[in-house]
């Protein structure tokens, strides 16, 4: 992917993408003009995605919720904060582990399959995405309806 700073100078390489890699989201999300150049340097299979298709992939992914009422009641589950390490320093449920949703991936082969995990963030929606790609890892994982500010308040 090439960038310049303005039109007058020249392009310059800002990222390389690899095989199943994808360009182009903050620009449909945003509904925002391109803001780089992505060029093909080997022989390959590019592949596009219109922009109402692209649109019906962000709607709200199919996940177990539970009421803070409800979470506070239970005893063995496990809690994950997804939110960031600065928020999460800046306050999360006692007993909390973090694992931010940019890294939790990686870290998803780190928790136990048979163990109950409640996922939290500020509002609901990183936890949810979190809990729709924890759940396609078999694990059994909720989404604390409302995040934690519904625990704070």
């Amino acid at each position: 992917i090439m960038q310049s700073d303005d039109a007058r100078t020249a392009p310059k390489l800002v990222n390389q993408l690899g095989t199943g890699h994808c360009f182009g989201e903050d620009a449909l999300v945003n509904d925002a003009v391109r803001n780089a150049t992505v060029v093909m340097h080997t022989n390959g299979v590019l592949m596009r995605l219109s922009k109402s298709d692209f649109h019906l992939l962000l709607k709200e992914p199919a996940v177990n919720r539970i009421a803070m009422d409800d979470a506070k009641l239970l005893e063995n589950n496990q809690w994950i904060d997804v939110r960031t390490q600065e928020e999460f320093e800046q306050g999360h449920i006692e007993g909390a582990v973090n694992m931010p949703l940019d890294i939790l991936q990686l870290k998803a082969r780190l928790l136990d399959a048979d163990a109950a995990y409640i996922i939290y963030c500020n509002s609901g929606r990183r936890s949810d995405a979190a809990v729709h790609l924890l759940t396609e890892e078999g694990l059994k994982v909720q989404s604390l309806k409302g995040g934690f500010e519904s625990w704070a308040h």
